[in-house]
């Protein structure tokens, strides 16, 4: 006797076994499955259905699917390197009937750039970009301000470069080898009033030189100038003249008004000629010496030199001379026929002198005499001489030489009754 076996239903199809119209496609095909009764026993027309509107991969990452785009396919998503992913990370291809979308996540997957930690400092005088900010593959190039170069080996004399390369967030930047610095070239003369130094440009007037490096220019400035670009004329204060374009202070004695400006030409000043003391006590005035013959004896003469008495005052007018030592300040050229010439016009003067020097510890006393009357008062009283202010009876007041000044005195004589 035999017997019969069902025949299973064919692949992605199930149901009733040994059934006629007992099979059916799975979830997810479509088709037909028809029972014969010859071998196989089926006809199955079972295919799987298709997802339609795939998913795209996020910018920065990508989207991979287990089975393309058919039923119970799942996408999953990723991030490039350098990127982090948020949101849903896989989808799945739920086509229960033909081109049924896939599904939508319900937070769509974004890739963010991951970020280095703290982004490298600009060199000192010098400066850093970079290409993207401080995110994964930026790139920060170094360099130097204009008016300076790299201290580094010149086999690197490319721009330096180091990346960010954040793998996971917060990876450091990497460190440019060898470390980059800048230093300062040359100053550069420049004729643009608006150079300042700071780039290696520095504008220098008034035959002003430029030295220094970049940074640190400095302009060096002829005598009579000043200011850091040398635009400023020293001017003198007063009681200073020029001197090899300076401005040197007048020596005791000598004044000069302000105003002298140390860029031009020397500049003089002119004697006080203001008479001291010891002159006033012989009536004598800056007029008297404006000779260089005869200031020349009288500076070297034992008195001027022992009291010290050629002090400026009008003495440099005429003669040249400076300093308590009567040093000689100009030299003066005077010829023999001139030489006679101003010693005849300062013979009196030089008589005075050399009788004070004779006579000068009676010029210190300063005590006068009268022998028949009162002598003169202290004003008047130069030397320690006879003078007469009045006379005793039977005297009268005569003009007379003085024995040790050779001035005029006044002396007692006795009157002369039988005179008519």
């Amino acid at each position: 006797m035999s017997s019969c076996t069902a025949v299973e239903c064919p692949i992605n199809s199930s149901g009733e076994q040994g059934v006629p119209g007992g099979c059916a496609c799975d979830i997810g095909y479509s088709g037909s499955v028809e029972a014969i009764t010859t071998s196989p026993y089926h006809i199955s027309t079972c295919k799987v259905n298709v997802c339609s509107a795939r998913p795209c991969a996020p910018t920065d990452g990508i989207v991979a699917f287990s089975s393309n785009d058919y039923y119970g396919s799942i996408a999953s998503f990723s991030c490039n390197p350098g990127f982090t992913l948020s949101g849903e990370a896989t989808v799945t291809c739920d086509a229960t009937v033909p081109y049924a979308p896939w599904e939508i996540a319900a937070t769509l997957p974004t890739c963010t750039v991951n970020s280095c930690s703290a982004a490298p400092s600009a060199p000192s005088n010098g400066f850093v970009t970079f290409s993207a900010t401080n995110d994964h593959g930026s790139i920060a190039t170094f360099g130097c301000n204009s008016g300076f170069t790299r201290t580094i080996s010149p086999l690197l004399a490319t721009d330096q470069v180091v990346k960010c390369a954040a793998i996971t967030p917060g990876n450091p930047w990497g460190s440019p080898i060898p470390p980059f610095t800048c230093k300062g070239m040359p100053c550069i003369a420049s004729s643009e009033s608006s150079a300042d130094g700071s780039k290696g440009f520095l504008y220098c007037t008034n035959g002003g030189s430029v030295a220094g490096t970049a940074g640190s220019c400095t302009c060096t400035c002829k005598s009579g100038y000043t200011g850091k670009g040398c635009e400023i004329v020293e001017t003198c204060l007063e009681n200073e003249h020029v001197f090899s374009h300076e401005c040197t202070e007048c020596p005791d004695g000598k004044i000069n008004t302000a105003g002298d400006q140390a860029s031009f030409e020397d500049t003089f000043c002119v004697c006080t000629n203001t008479e001291p003391e010891w002159m006033k006590i012989r009536g004598w005035t800056c007029s008297d010496f404006a000779a260089p013959a005869a200031m020349e004896k009288q500076c070297t003469s034992p008195l001027m030199l022992s009291e010290k008495h050629c002090r400026q005052a009008c003495f440099d007018a005429g003669a040249g001379y400076h300093g308590d030592d009567c040093a000689v300040e100009k030299a003066c050229a005077v010829t023999t026929r001139e030489d006679t010439q101003m010693r005849a016009q300062v013979e009196p003067s030089m008589l005075i002198m050399e009788t004070a020097t004779r006579h000068i510890g009676r010029r210190r006393s300063k005590v006068c005499t009268c022998a028949f009357g009162t002598p003169a008062g202290a004003a008047k009283c130069l030397y320690s001489e006879e003078n007469c202010m009045s006379c005793e009876n039977g005297y009268s007041l005569k003009r007379a030489k003085g024995a040790y000044s050779g001035r005029e005195v006044a002396i007692c004589k006795k009157q002369d009754i039988c005179s008519t």
